[in-house]
């Protein structure tokens, strides 16, 4: 297994189950700058 993940391949890889992306969206507003960190380009 690798180590080496990129932030943003890992990011992607998360936000594909819809649990995750559910909590995420319902949070984002509260945390705006730190979803733009989290996930880019999804």
């Amino acid at each position: 297994m690798n180590a080496n993940v990129r932030l943003e391949d890992w990011s992607a890889e998360k936000m594909q189950d819809p649990e995750l992306r559910a909590a995420y969206e319902a949070l984002e507003p509260a945390y705006p700058i730190s979803g733009e960190l989290w996930v880019q380009d999804v």
